[in-house]
């Protein structure tokens, strides 16, 4: 008589090795792609509360382009201290740094300014030159926030900083200002 051979039911020990090995692939994948989507949520949730730098560029340039002229009040230290735009169908403006803003403020009928806006945030100097010809020149000076230059996320220490300077100048012509109406 043979002796019957029982074949037990179940895994083997390689099996579940192999097993776990897959499921912990798919883990760090997972958790790869979840802290990539988190970093991404903090990016896009860190642009929404900075003013968006190429509206403001377009309100500045508007609002010299409508007047007829620009002239800048000088500050103490030789520094600008208000930039105002004269000859405008809708009222005089002013723009002007407060604290860390760059305000926008118009005037109205009994000439006291109010309405003040802010343009842009984080503001550290700005610079306005009138050049020949009407032309108007400003560099303005802030801080935003760091662009990653990876995808991928970082041991916080190793980023680097949060914040990085930025100069941004522009170049705009007065309605009328030395080079014709239509501008």
């Amino acid at each position: 008589m043979r002796p019957s051979r029982r074949r037990q039911s179940g895994f083997t020990l390689i099996e579940m090795l192999v097993t776990l090995v897959l499921v912990g692939f798919g883990l760090a994948l997972a958790a790869q792609l979840l802290m990539e989507t988190s970093q991404m949520m903090v990016d896009a949730a860190a642009e929404q509360t900075e003013t968006a730098l190429p509206l403001a560029r377009a309100r500045l340039r508007s609002d010299i382009q409508a007047c007829q002229t620009a002239q800048v009040i000088p500050g103490p230290g030789g520094q600008v201290a208000e930039l105002w735009l004269l000859g405008r169908p809708a009222g005089p403006l002013r723009y002007r740094k407060v604290g860390r803003d760059l305000v926008r403020e118009a005037a109205s009928a009994d000439g006291t300014w109010d309405r003040q806006t802010p343009v842009l945030r984080n503001v550290l100097s700005w610079d306005v030159l009138p050049l020949p010809g009407g032309l108007v020149a400003i560099e303005i000076r802030l801080l935003r926030r760091t662009i990653r230059r990876s995808p991928l996320p970082t041991v916080p220490g190793t980023r680097g900083a949060l914040e990085e300077e930025r100069v941004e100048t522009l170049v705009v012509s007065p309605r009328g200002g030395g080079l014709g109406s239509g501008w």
